[in-house]
């Protein structure tokens, strides 16, 4: 009994749930709402509420009306659906829109600030190498114009300290009794004229003492056919550059300055230069630069060495001519 009871249930359920049939029973208790609800829920005796649903319904609210608005119900409600549902689909369309266009907006943001990052880092990297670059080369630049600064100050040193030499020995040639004068001073009575074999072999030995770039400056010097040349064009001059080259010597930039001009200082000091200061009258005023020169003994000495040295290039240099 309770199967059919369970069986009468679904089946009334699934008709029920059939969109006609439930369509019609939606516009039955709309059409006779107030009658049902009289018939239902009026506080009344049972006669009364009949009579009064028989006089407030008829056969068109009872069967007419519903079935023609539950049929025009029937056929409407796929429409409202397939409309419901494209609205739907059209507003979750549009919100995937917006939210890829967002997401979108997202990644050229983080793109644009990715690549100004990596240009600003590369910027700060040039700035910094240059900076890097600038200082050394200020401090390259201070380091030469000291040695200058120092060549220049021993010069004139040297100058003061060489005609000092001189006066004492004008001085003593005078205060000594007559007698011979040679080149290599004053030779009294019975003194022998003779020249020392050690004078004679000087040459000798500063052409074995030298170092490398004293030898080859001296033979640089040497080859010039003008006295005063201007030391401080010197190492920049093709001819100088191409003798360093083809005898072997490699060192350049600050360490060639500054090993050059140690060079001029103990050639000098030897006595195989002289180093000047010369007065060149220019187009736009004066200038001055230091100029050395070979002594006789210096020509000696290149007279030694020159024939182990390789000569320089034909090459035209303008720029040793001072």
């Amino acid at each position: 009994m309770c199967d059919f009871l369970k069986e009468i249930f679904q089946a009334a359920q699934q008709r029920i749930r059939s969109p006609f049939i439930g369509s019609v029973i939606f516009a039955f208790i709309a059409v006779n709402w107030q009658a049902l609800y009289f018939l239902f829920f009026a506080d009344v005796s049972v006669l009364a509420r009949i009579t009064y649903f028989n006089v407030k319904t008829s056969y068109g609210s009872l069967y007419g009306w519903p079935l023609l608005i539950g049929g025009i119900m029937a056929l409407v409600l796929p429409f409202i659906r397939v409309g419901f549902v494209w609205c739907v689909r059209f507003a979750n369309r549009w919100l995937h829109q917006l939210q890829a266009g967002e997401a979108i907006l997202r990644e050229i943001n983080e793109l644009e600030l990715a690549v100004k990052k990596t240009k600003a880092e590369a910027d700060l990297a040039v700035a910094r190498a240059e900076g890097q670059a600038r200082v050394q080369e200020v401090e390259e630049l201070s380091r030469i114009e000291a040695a200058k600064r120092d060549v220049e100050a021993k010069v004139e040193i040297k100058d003061q300290q060489v005609a000092e030499r001189l006066q004492e020995e004008i001085q003593e040639v005078r205060d000594r009794p007559a007698g011979i004068v040679t080149q290599q001073g004053r030779i009294g009575p019975g003194t022998d004229a003779s020249i020392s074999p050690t004078a004679n072999s000087r040459e000798d030995q500063l052409a074995e003492s030298l170092d490398a770039l004293s030898t080859l400056i001296v033979f640089a010097l040497g080859r010039v056919s003008h006295a005063n040349v201007n030391i401080e064009a010197l190492p920049n001059s093709n001819v100088f550059k191409s003798i360093l080259r083809n005898n072997g010597y490699l060192a350049e930039g600050v360490r060639l300055m500054q090993e050059y001009l140690h060079s001029m200082e103990e050639l000098e000091r030897k006595e195989v230069l002289e180093l000047e200061l010369v007065d060149t009258r220019q187009m736009h005023g004066k200038r001055h630069y230091t100029a050395a020169k070979l002594t006789v003994l210096g020509y000696k000495v290149f007279d030694k060495i020159s024939p182990k040295l390789i000569p320089p290039d034909q090459v035209s240099d303008a720029d040793n001519s001072e």
